[in-house]
């Protein structure tokens, strides 16, 4: 807790020092909207702008709750020549909160070593059969597991070969785990990551997460880089990605009957055309080189 603390007082310190020494034209400043961030990246965005520099913002997640202190973001946050965000709601509450500035639309960008495998999942992955549904996520009650869990009960008694992996960690872990009792057709994986997290995507064909609330999660720009279909709700980034990509379906309630139907749609109709183009809309958005030299061209 100390060192933390001491972390956080150098930090500006260190990071004025730093571009006093590089004297740099630009300056991205990568944040997550939050009580913490709005002091910490504030001040650095600030000591960015005194000293000259054309100042970048990048917002990946976001608490709308957080947009109240004016004070704080008149002086550090909307300093920012630019603001990215992850979704077009983001950038209202942004203007509604009063900056004036340009605020641009990005998604986050996945790992590299994911686009190393995507060519070999293209040409050997069965994208018209569907079998194994996956949830990839913190084990939480607000991601939506019990409402997967409910639904994928009434599903597996119509499909018995149907499969569902749980990857992650959380609080509601050992509850779920009790909650299911003897299904046999449902396999916790644990926390995974790297290459054990790319085998599970590869080898999964619907992605489900029923979250109530959400940024843009890492997890399906993935999923949908590996060739799954996604099913997910309409919050956060999530409604301007489907927009664009047509990733799968959204829906809108909270009711497990309505995530039945979603995912007897995926198993039932040929979504094999809607996969394929998730890979490639992935290809061509998620990149972290494409992402990196839009954010030097600004």
């Amino acid at each position: 807790m100390i060192l933390s603390v001491l972390y956080s007082l150098l930090l500006p310190l260190r990071f004025w020092i730093c571009l006093i020494k590089e004297k740099p034209e630009k300056v991205i400043v990568n944040t997550s909207l939050s009580h913490q961030n709005l002091v910490r990246d504030g001040i650095l965005v600030l000591i960015s702008k005194l000293l000259g520099c054309r100042t970048i913002l990048v917002v990946h997640g976001f608490q709308r709750s957080k947009l109240k202190p004016a004070f704080l973001l008149k002086w550090g946050y909307f300093k920012s020549d630019v603001i990215f965000v992850l979704a077009e709601q983001f950038k209202l509450d942004i203007q509604n909160a009063g900056y004036k500035g340009t605020i641009m639309l990005q998604y986050n960008p996945i790992e590299d070593n994911i686009w190393n495998e995507i060519d070999d999942v293209v040409k050997t992955k069965e994208l018209k059969h569907i079998k194994n549904i996956l949830f990839l996520s913190r084990i939480e009650r607000s991601k939506g597991i019990y409402i997967l869990l409910d639904a994928f009960k009434v599903l597996q008694a119509q499909y018995p070969d149907i499969v569902l992996r749980i990857a992650g960690t959380g609080n509601e872990l050992d509850v779920v785990r009790k909650y299911i009792h003897d299904e046999t057709n449902v396999e916790f994986m644990g926390f995974v990551t790297g290459s054990d997290k790319l085998k599970l995507l590869e080898m999964s064909d619907v992605f489900v997460l029923p979250s109530y609330t959400e940024g843009l999660p890492i997890s399906v720009l993935e999923a949908m880089a590996l060739g799954n279909y996604i099913i997910t709700r309409p919050v956060g980034g999530l409604v301007d990605l489907h927009v664009k990509s047509n990733f799968g379906l959204l829906v809108e309630s909270l009711e497990p009957a309505d995530f039945v139907k979603a995912m007897k749609y995926a198993i039932e109709d040929d979504v094999s055309r809607i996969r394929k183009n998730n890979m490639i809309f992935a290809k061509n958005n998620f990149s972290a080189k494409q992402i990196a030299e839009r954010l030097q061209n600004i």
